[in-house]
Order: C-alpha cells, then structure tokens, then sequence
C-alpha cells in the first residue's frame, strides 16, 4: 500500500482530536487533587489567623473590587495639581522664548 500524506493527516488530526480532550480531563484531574490536597494547610492557615469561615474571602473580594475601581478614575484634587503643574511648565517654557527672543534683537 503506497503511503498517501492526506489520509496520514486526517488519521493524525482524528487521533490528536480525540487525545487532547482525554489529556485535558486527565491534566484537571491531576490539578484538582494537587488543589484538594492543600486543603489541611489552608484550613490551618485560616484556624491560625482566626478566619472561622470561607465566606471573608468574598468580603475581602468585594473591598478590593471596590477599591480597584474607585482607582479607574484620578483624584481631582490629583487631577487639578497635574493640570497647575502642567501650566506652570508651559508658563516657564513661554516666558523663556520670550527673553531669549527679545534680548536676541536688543
């Protein structure tokens, strides 16, 4: 039987196709035990900081959302002195092309 490169590909890609979702199942397998198996420390962990339930992990969540978007947007007092600032150095920048082209022509 002559070797033929297209049906070598279609028994290829058939054969990747159906190992990859079995890898797949087999890698989350093996994440999920690695994950449930560091449940004693972390329950410990918790015991030792005095965090009787899983339920502050979603307070502390909702903070830090909270906090990460109020940073979406600059302080206007921020805003406002970068704007000054801003003016000020155009200012200087202004005042400076002035004296250098007066006292150019004196």
């Amino acid at each position: 039987m002559a070797h033929n490169p297209f049906l070598h590909a279609v028994v290829y890609s058939i054969s990747t196709d159906l190992y990859a979702p079995g890898l797949f199942l087999v890698n989350n397998y093996k994440q999920a035990l690695d994950i449930l198996s560091t449940e004693p420390a972390l329950k410990k962990q918790m015991q030792d900081q005095q965090i009787y339930t899983p339920t502050i992990f979603d307070k502390w969540l909702s903070k830090e959302r909270e906090y990460l978007q109020g940073l979406r947007k600059e302080p206007m007092q921020e805003t406002l002195l970068m704007e000054y600032w801003q003016k000020l150095v155009n200012l200087s920048h202004s005042q400076y092309v002035y004296f250098t082209t007066f006292w150019s022509h004196v």
